[in-house]
């Protein structure tokens, strides 16, 4: 059967949606948004789409948001091995996650 096909921005916006929501509480919200956001982030290369800024900008906002930040920069660099520039948006996630691991280190 013919399913919907999903486009790079309906990923980058799902994805995005993932990062904000909601689960039982707070530590299972965290996790449960970056892991449905990683899972879907997969799902989308697997599709053949390749991911431009604004998904992996969302993918390094979703793990900041579930504290990952190893994930996210390993993210950071995906991106920038493709040749990707990250935006000033994604640059400020970036530093936001530099500071949450600064203040959870010390």
């Amino acid at each position: 059967s013919a399913g919907v096909k999903f486009s790079r921005s309906m990923y980058a916006d799902a994805i995005a949606a993932a990062g904000r929501g909601r689960g039982q509480s707070r530590k299972e919200s965290r996790r449960l948004r970056w892991q449905t956001a990683e899972s879907l982030f997969a799902q989308m290369e697997a599709e053949g789409i390749t991911p431009d800024e604004e998904t992996f900008a969302v993918m390094i906002d979703a793990f900041w948001g579930g504290r990952q930040a190893g994930k996210a920069f390993r993210m950071f660099e995906a991106m920038r091995a493709r040749g990707i520039q990250p935006s000033a948006q994604t640059v400020s996630s970036l530093v936001m996650v530099f500071s949450q691991v600064t203040r959870d280190t010390l």
